[in-house]
């Protein structure tokens, strides 16, 4: 096994350690729109996966304009300069599973694992799991501290060996 580099066990650390994102979508009438969303990890593919109802604004944009952009940061603590919070900002492009899809089962057990209370949800008709693939990863580990993620690193950050 080989040493992990800094920026994964950063990037790690805020994908296994915090459970909500912020969620970029663009309303063709209003403009930008900013969601929190619960995330889960596949570990298989390195998409992230959410649950969304019909009911939210940012289903309705994801579902006219794939294209989002979704951030994960650590919490603000006291006495910790914000202004050095890790985060990572993704591009992604969001894919809605069908309910009667191969590949439903495995996204609801990848969501249901982080979020057992949800399960119940999961089969709601009005509510979809949808699928975020990263298209592009940016990193900030810290101040002055930003790079782009290749999208091999990423999947090497994120799957394990």
């Amino acid at each position: 096994m080989t040493e992990q580099a800094p920026y994964q066990t950063v990037l790690q650390n805020l994908l296994f350690q915090q459970r909500v994102a912020a969620l970029g979508t663009v309303d063709e009438h209003a403009g930008p729109q900013v969601s929190m969303v619960p995330f889960a990890l596949d570990r298989e593919t390195g998409h992230l996966v959410i649950h969304v109802s019909t009911l939210s604004t940012h289903t309705a944009n994801l579902r006219k304009q794939a294209s989002a952009g979704l951030m994960v940061m650590q919490p603000e603590q006291a006495g910790t300069g914000v202004h050095a919070l890790p985060r990572v900002s993704l591009q992604v492009e969001a894919s809605f599973v069908d309910h009667d899809a191969a590949l439903y089962g495995q996204t609801k057990e990848i969501y249901t694992n982080r979020f057992p209370d949800m399960a119940f949800m999961t089969d709601f008709t009005d509510f979809s799991l949808v699928r975020l693939v990263p298209r592009s990863v940016r990193l900030i580990s810290g101040f002055g501290a930003a790079r782009k993620i290749e999208l091999s690193q990423w999947m090497g950050a994120v799957v394990p060996d």
